[in-house]
């Protein structure tokens, strides 16, 4: 699968880590998710059916979602470990109780820390894990944009935006980023749902 605008592509499945040491981002349940051995064994399994995509952020059970990938990466036959490639995310500081600016004087070294944990250099995908309505967005792009352009990530965009915020948000702000949208919605009707797929194109074809 080809993401739209971009040299990039992969496979349809990606496997979501947020089961890895804890349950998503909650505090209170780090601890209850997958254990290193579980989690080892997810991955194994994952890349013998040839899932080379994990998304991952820096939330997951406070990094032990990223440590637990690279202790597993660094374990692995280079024919394995190779093809792998990683997409996280960087929290705004709100969902943390923090009231910094969402820019590059907090994304850098949160960043760091997640390649640190990761145990590589670079990454595929470096995401917003949540839009910020405290920040410019033009402020987040330009921290996103200055970790693509020193080659630590390949691709910048965002994710958790709904449709209005996909066709008035960072594509259009900043048309040189190619906008990535996970819309982690429940029950969504036909209507909302079709809104938000033609969101999405429009965004990509930017």
């Amino acid at each position: 699968m080809r993401v739209s605008g971009t040299d990039w592509s992969t496979r349809r499945v990606v496997l979501g880590c947020g089961s890895f040491g804890g349950i998503g981002g909650a505090k209170d349940l780090i601890g209850r998710g997958l254990n290193l051995e579980a989690s080892r064994a997810t991955l194994d399994e994952a890349a013998a059916l040839g899932v080379t995509m994990l998304d991952t952020p820096e939330r997951y059970a406070a990094g032990a979602s990223e440590s637990m990938i690279g202790r597993w990466l660094a374990k692995r036959d280079r024919s394995v470990a190779d093809p792998v490639r990683i997409t996280t995310k960087v929290a705004p500081p709100g969902m943390s109780g923090r009231d910094d600016p969402f820019d590059g004087s907090f994304i850098e070294p949160i960043f760091a820390g997640s390649l640190e944990r990761l145990g590589v250099g670079r990454v595929e995908w470096l995401l917003i894990h949540a839009p910020d309505d405290t920040t410019a967005v033009e402020a987040t792009l330009e921290g996103l944009e200055s970790i693509r352009a020193s080659g630590r990530c390949g691709h910048v965009g965002a994710c958790n935006l709904d449709a209005g915020q996909l066709r008035t948000g960072p594509g259009r702000t900043a048309p040189h980023l190619r906008v990535v949208a996970e819309a982690l919605r429940v029950n969504l009707d036909n209507e909302t749902m079709t809104e938000l797929t033609e969101s999405f194109r429009s965004a990509a074809r930017r």
